[in-house]
Order: C-alpha cells, then structure tokens, then sequence
C-alpha cells in the first residue's frame, strides 16, 4: 500500500508526504522530519505500516512446558510516533493489522494513539466474523462501544462451543452471525459509523 497512498496523496493534494518505510535508520530519519514538520507547524502526511506502530513484546514462559504464559513487558519501537498530536489516524485494510481484537499489539497500539479524526478502511471488514467489527468500532468511538459483550448480545447469535483443555471439557460463549431478526437493525445501526462504497463507486 505504500506506493497506492504516495501515488494518491502527491496526486490530490499539496502537503509533503513522508513514507515511512525501510530498515530502522530509514524509519528514524522518516521519524525527525516528522518532528520538525510538527515544530513548525507545516502540515504533513505520514504513510508508514503497523509494524512501526505496533508494540513488542517479552514474554514470559512456563518453565516446565516452555509454553507462553503471558507478557512480561511491553515497549514501542518508536515511542515518539505516539508523542505526536495526530490530526487523522487512517488505518488503511484494519482487518490484516489485528484490529479486530482490541487485545492484539497492534490494536493497543492504534489505541494509545490519540487523534480527533480517526478512519478506518476495508474491503472485507468482518472477514465472515460480525464480531469483528467491534475492535474497530470500539476504536473510532469507545464511549458507544465500551464493552464487546454487550455489542455481541445486542446484535449476534451467542454459540456454546464445546472445547478440550488439559483433559478436561469446557462449554465458551462464542459470538456468531447477526440475528436474523436484527439484521435491518444492524445495517441502520452501522450506517452511523459506515460509508460503503463499491468498486465501481
């Protein structure tokens, strides 16, 4: 996507258009002009991937089994992305970059951004999943969409699914598709928050 954002920025508008992109000395100088743009107030566009937003993270494992167990730390690889006051956040194919989970490294990170102005852009927005949606929503307004939960009883079907773990059997709540009887509802309800557009649108 890197070239499609370059090509349309530099085509309909006139602001300086930065890419983030490369190896970490690249992502750096990238980074410092950012920085004097926004010390002098000149307007700018910033294209860069989630993997320059996103956290890291150390683990921490069971020494018996070596398996994960849970994050004993998290850091960014660039911090001072997220020092920047952002006057739009577009978060371009969301549903490749773990925004669908709100719990994902990437998604904590887009979380810790804050801007005014936030998009998010799909061709395939649920991936089959309703529930997928939340993250996203969540994202762009979470005083509305402050709990996953209540979005999944308000609108979806609500599965049991049975599961084996340790030798032992479980019964999880797992959400499903929309409610038939809620599904002119739903798409109202959506088209608070969503523009769909056609290719040929």
């Amino acid at each position: 996507l890197e070239s499609v954002w370059l090509e349309h920025l530099m085509e309909w508008q006139y602001d300086d258009t930065i890419v983030c992109m490369g190896g970490k000395s690249d992502r750096e100088d990238a980074i410092y002009i950012a920085q004097q743009y926004v010390e002098e107030g000149t307007p700018f566009w910033f294209v860069t991937n989630p993997a320059t937003i996103r956290y890291e993270a150390e683990y921490e494992y069971d020494e018996e089994t070596g398996t994960k167990i849970g994050i004993k730390e998290k850091f960014l690889k660039h911090p001072e992305l997220h020092q920047i006051p952002w006057e739009l956040i577009v978060v371009d194919e969301f549903h490749t970059m773990g925004m669908g989970n709100p719990k994902t490294l990437t998604a904590q990170a887009f979380y810790d951004m804050v801007s005014p102005r936030k998009v998010c852009m799909s061709g395939t927005p649920m991936g089959g999943k309703p529930i997928r949606l939340y993250g996203p929503l969540n994202w762009l307004d979470p005083e509305t969409h402050a709990s996953k939960w209540r979005f999944a009883e308000e609108w979806l079907v609500i599965d049991k699914v049975q599961y084996k773990r340790k030798g032992q059997e479980f019964i999880r709540r797992e959400p499903g598709d929309v409610k038939v009887e809620k599904e002119e509802e739903f798409n109202e309800f959506l088209s608070q928050w969503v523009i769909r557009r056609t290719k040929a649108e």
